[in-house]
């Protein structure tokens, strides 16, 4: 299925590595040009602009932290300088913090969670509107978790995905009138950064975790990035407001 995306421009954050690199790689192969943010892993994201510009792709490095207003003005500013458009903006970057039941963390992990996974995602979605609001036209992908729907001992962050959903329903009635399309998509357990210490790097417990998973496996980041490329076409043009889980069926055992 052609997507239709060559000659649009996508803004991908947190795109250095994990389900952020999957999706710039994958928008680009479907022929837009994107923009990677990145805070700190330049090289990484270097890695992710040179394979999408030896595929014969456009790619530059945009740097900012997403829970700081004043940067992520910025950013979009270089953005729409450089490529003179933004159509997709795919709200990727997240953290998590300290885990444990509700007696074992405090206030400030809460508040760190919420500057990057709710805030930053908010900044980027200021930034990018009022441009997207003027040619009447937008996509905002907001990559969620299905965590939270399914909390299990990882309050803070499963707190601010909860307010990440929120926000995406939320942002979504408003702009709809200007034929701004905004989702948000859940993943279950992917083979991500995020997991590599607690999961991935043990193949036996890799293994027992897989097998409570109905369909068998966690999810590899490509298979998101083609969830966020199809939402990112006018495919999905009659999808806004609601929440895509995407878990391999992992969802059904919490």
């Amino acid at each position: 299925m052609d997507l239709e995306l060559t000659g649009k421009a996508a803004l991908i954050t947190g795109a250095s590595r994990g389900i952020g690199a999957a999706a710039a790689l994958a928008l680009a192969q479907e022929g837009a040009s994107v923009a990677i943010n990145y805070l700190t892993s330049e090289s990484e994201a270097q890695k992710v602009v040179e394979s999408i510009r030896g595929n014969g792709g456009r790619a530059s490095l945009f740097q900012a932290d997403v829970s700081k207003a004043d940067q992520v003005q910025a950013m979009v500013g270089a953005v729409l300088d450089e490529y003179k458009q933004i159509d997709i903006l795919v709200n990727n970057a997240g953290i998590t913090t300290h885990t444990g039941r509700i007696d074992g963390f405090g206030a400030e992990d809460i508040e760190k969670c919420m500057a990057v996974n709710v805030s930053g995602m908010l900044n980027c979605i200021q930034a990018v509107t009022p441009h997207m609001k003027s040619r009447r036209y937008g996509k905002i992908i907001n990559v969620i978790s299905f965590r939270a729907y399914a909390t299990r001992y990882s309050s803070p962050y499963d707190i601010s995905k909860a307010a990440a959903l929120a926000l995406t329903i939320e942002v979504a009635s408003e702009l709809a009138p200007f034929n701004i399309n905004v989702v948000s998509i859940s993943p279950g357990t992917a083979a991500t950064d995020m997991n590599r210490e607690k999961l991935l790097s043990d193949a036996k417990k890799l293994r027992e975790f897989e097998a409570k998973i109905p369909l068998g496996r966690i999810a590899q980041p490509e298979d998101i990035a083609n969830l966020i490329c199809f939402l990112s076409s006018d495919r999905a043009k009659h999808i806004t407001g609601t929440d895509i889980l995407i878990t391999g069926g992992e969802i059904f055992r919490w």
